[in-house]
C-alpha cells in the first residue's frame, strides 16, 4: 500500500507536478474523454498517451493548437510523434498556475527510400 500523498489523491491525468522538468516522449496513442465542469455543458477532450508512460495528458486548446501546426489537425497524424512535455506558469480562470506545455521536438531521420530500380531499357527506340 502506497504512502504517497500523490498516489492517492493525485489525477489518473499527468499534471505539472508529475514532471520535475522538460520531458522528451513519444505519442502512442490518442483517446477520447469526456469532461464535465458544474454548470457547463459535457465537452470531448483528446487525451494523450506516451511511450512508456502511466498517464495520459489532456490536450488543451493551446497544445491542441501547438500541435495542429506542427503535425496536422488529425489527432491520429500525431501518433509516433515526438513532442516535449514542460511544466510551465500559466493561467487558470484568470490566476497564475502550474500547467503543461507541448511542443514538438525533433523527430528521428526518416528512413532512406530506396531508389528506384534500374531497368535496363534495351528497347529499340527510333529516336
Amino acid at each position: 500500500m502506497t504512502t504517497e500523498f500523490d498516489d492517492i489523491y493525485g489525477s489518473r491525468f499527468l499534471a505539472a507536478t508529475d514532471l520535475k522538468g522538460a520531458v522528451t516522449a513519444t505519442i502512442e496513442r490518442i483517446e477520447y474523454e469526456q469532461f464535465t465542469r458544474p454548470n457547463q455543458p459535457t465537452r470531448t477532450k483528446a487525451v494523450a498517451y506516451f511511450r512508456n508512460g502511466k498517464k495520459g495528458m489532456v490536450i488543451n486548446k493551446t497544445n491542441a493548437a501547438t500541435m495542429a501546426s506542427a503535425f496536422g489537425k488529425k489527432f491520429p497524424d500525431w501518433v509516433g510523434k515526438r513532442v516535449t512535455i514542460k511544466p510551465e506558469t500559466t493561467a487558470f480562470a484568470g490566476k497564475p498556475t502550474q500547467g503543461l506545455r507541448l511542443y514538438p521536438a525533433p523527430q528521428p531521420p526518416a528512413p532512406e527510400s530506396q531508389p528506384p530500380p534500374q531497368y535496363d531499357m534495351d528497347d529499340k527506340i527510333p529516336w
